[in-house]
């Protein structure tokens, strides 16, 4: 009885935990994002994009913080993120970007080694969001557009959370819609930024809604 019993619950513990797939991919509009690809978007005005990278962390399911450890995302590599949980859950929360206690614990190893090109400095930590790449206008000389979006120290903390609800399960997908960035440099002349700030704080609260659940998903 007891070797039944001990069999039964291995096999519902094993069917309780499992892996979960978190996978980003950046869009323009309609279009999918590649890196050193032109993307039209009008008759007059297309872009290229040479850098997307962010660090997603603080992974919640069902509002239950998880332990896996700072994520880089970077379009050059394709990384997918793999959640340890449950077979299904309806609510998703990340942070994007990292805590003040990453910024100074000096843990330079995994996503987080300076060798991936996120570290700033000791008094400036990490770069949460970083996107390059250039404007092209007919007739008109190339835009080149650069932003690191970071910063952990009050007042110009940067860190943003997003949460999502749905019926997850194995595969997650997440777009990273861009345009609204794109927009928001246009409107505003801002094309360089290398810095924690104001500026970086006003682009961060903007990077929340560029996070976007695939309509498969849904």
């Amino acid at each position: 009885m007891k070797i039944k019993l001990f069999i039964y619950l291995t096999i519902v513990l094993s069917n309780a935990v499992g892996q979960t797939t978190l996978s980003f991919h950046p869009k323009f509009g309609a279009n999918p994002v590649e890196l050193n690809q032109k993307i039209t978007i009008n008759a007059n005005e297309s872009i290229v994009f040479e850098t997307i990278k962010c660090y997603i962390s603080s992974l919640k399911i069902n509002n239950e913080l998880l332990n896996n450890p700072a994520f880089l995302y970077d379009l050059e590599n394709q990384k997918q993120l793999i959640i340890q949980s449950s077979t299904s859950f309806n609510s998703l929360s990340f942070a994007i970007g990292l805590d003040s206690a990453t910024h100074v614990s000096e843990n330079y190893t995994g996503d987080l080694d300076p060798i991936l090109g996120m570290y700033w400095a000791w008094n400036t930590g990490y770069t949460h969001f970083k996107i390059s790449g250039k404007k092209i206008v007919s007739g008109q000389q190339d835009q080149p557009f650069e932003l690191h979006i970071g910063g952990y120290q009050k007042p110009f903390e940067t860190q943003q959370e997003k949460t999502i609800q749905s019926n997850f399960s194995s595969q997650i997908k997440l777009d990273i819609q861009l345009l609204p960035l794109y927009e928001y440099m246009c409107k505003t002349k801002l094309f360089s930024l290398l810095i924690p700030g104001k500026e970086a704080k006003a682009i961060a609260a903007i990077l929340p809604s560029l996070f976007q659940l695939q309509q498969s998903n849904e």
